[in-house]
């Protein structure tokens, strides 16, 4: 398949997850919830129970807006902006840069997952009672692969384009 068809899928997926992920976040808006208020009975799943009042209240917000929703979200945004840029790139760039995608972008979407779906705690990650895990993950590591990603991108245009020059000069 042509580098350019793979692009151009990775872009709408992320688009498509970006998308979704606004139209859960702002489930009133999108007329999903009917207000920001609902209770255990419409959520029977959530909570493994039945019952109204009390303790099992559930904010609509609360419910699609966190954990997974968050996390994809912080995931889905760096990888559009490096997808945008890979279609102005050659091939074999494409190709260094997914391989590293491959390995870096789901173990980043594995711990964002884990640390906006895990207990809160905190000071993770050596900064005791500085900063909680999920805050510390999206700080930290969609700009970390944004920045590798667009690292690998111009190292490797840059000796193809050397290594094009000295062919050119050789010939």
């Amino acid at each position: 398949m042509n580098h350019k068809k793979i692009i151009s899928v990775i872009l709408v997926a992320s688009l498509l997850a970006l998308g979704g992920g606004y139209v859960f976040f702002e489930p009133v808006k999108f007329g999903i919830c009917e207000s920001t208020y609902y209770t255990s009975y419409n959520f029977y799943n959530y909570y493994g129970h039945w019952g109204e009042g009390g303790n099992n209240r559930v904010w609509c917000n609360e419910f699609f807006g966190e954990g997974i929703l968050l996390a994809l979200l912080w995931s889905f945004l760096p990888l559009l902006l490096i997808t945008s840029a890979l279609f102005f790139v050659r091939r074999e760039t494409f190709l260094a840069w997914a391989k590293f995608a491959s390995i870096s972008f789901p173990l980043i979407l594995s711990v964002l997952l884990y640390t906006y779906n895990n207990t809160p705690t905190e000071g993770g990650f050596g900064l005791a009672g500085l900063i909680s895990d999920e805050m510390l993950a999206t700080v930290f590591l969609p700009p970390l692969f944004v920045i590798v990603s667009l690292l690998i991108i111009g190292i490797k245009s840059w000796k193809l384009k050397t290594r094009s020059r000295i062919e050119n000069v050789e010939s």
